[in-house]
């Protein structure tokens, strides 16, 4: 009987782990998925790199981050990676367009939270309003 309940645990056991596990949910950008400390390396990133072409006004303005509603933080950091630098597309590390991302929901009003933004997750966190153009 022993033997069998092992065997039945070890086959439940193996069955749990083969089933893929569910989708994660999406989450809004309203819900804090940045921290204050990523938002900052951004926005010493964006003055370093980013303002040889670019003022930070142009990216706070009241359509801005609008004009990404429905998207997600992945869309907008893949266009931003194939597009900038321009004298250099896609230099920058992950971590580097990630941060500047932070930096432009911080912007435009965002709040931050706890955690801070990963890769991993890029795909499911939803750019929504509302947005508020802050100043820099």
């Amino acid at each position: 009987m022993r033997l069998t309940v092992t065997i039945a645990f070890a086959a439940w056991a193996a069955w749990g782990s083969a089933v893929p596990a569910a989708e994660s949910e999406p989450r809004s950008v309203q819900s804090g998925v940045y921290t204050k400390d990523q938002a900052e390396a951004g926005r010493e990133i964006f003055k370093q790199v980013c303002m040889t072409c670019h003022q930070a006004e142009e990216f706070s303005s009241a359509g801005y981050m609008e004009s990404w509603s429905g998207t997600t933080v992945s869309d907008f950091i893949g266009l931003v990676r194939s597009t900038m630098p321009q004298d250099s597309p896609g230099r920058l590390k992950q971590s580097e367009y990630i941060a500047i991302a932070a930096f432009l929901l911080e912007l435009n009003g965002v709040p931050s939270g706890e955690t801070e933004m990963d890769g991993k997750a890029l795909k499911d966190i939803k750019i929504e309003g509302p947005f508020t153009a802050k100043e820099d």
